[in-house]
């Protein structure tokens, strides 16, 4: 692969770089409606969504605020949750494992920029062409 031509992290790129590999989901929004109300039930949905993912065994990469400062953006995976708990757990490259309560996770994840409310990619998603568990070997 030749990296130069590789456009950097945005969700938009990342999905692109990821789609030839295996099937890739990007649900995404542009704006979220100023009612808030009708935002909580955006934010309810996407989660719904993703935890679909979930449940099919297929880790979910989130675009969220790095920290309740909302200062810089970042990326982590979510592998799991608990709904009794209401506790997420994802994989984060800078803190490494870590569980978040659904509240400050939809916080978080509440990037109010074009495309950025509550985004997420599923890469190798379950759908036909889906590779299998320790079968994805992607040569760069």
């Amino acid at each position: 692969m030749d990296w130069s031509s590789y456009p950097g992290t945005g969700t938009y790129y990342m999905r692109t770089f990821l789609e030839p590999f295996a099937p890739t989901d990007n649900p995404r929004i542009k704006t979220l409606p100023s009612d808030d109300m009708e935002a909580k039930k955006v934010a309810r949905r996407f989660l719904q969504k993703m935890k679909g993912h979930l449940d099919s065994g297929v880790p979910v990469i989130v675009h969220q605020w790095y920290d309740s400062r909302k200062t810089s953006q970042h990326y982590r995976i979510v592998t799991g949750y608990d709904d009794q708990k209401r506790t997420l757990f994802m994989n984060d490259p800078r803190k490494g494992a870590l569980e978040m309560s659904e509240e400050e996770f939809l916080e978080l994840w509440r990037v109010e920029e074009d495309w950025l409310p509550y985004n997420f990619i599923v890469f190798n998603r379950y759908a036909p062409g889906q590779i299998e568990r320790g079968q994805l070997k992607i040569k760069l």
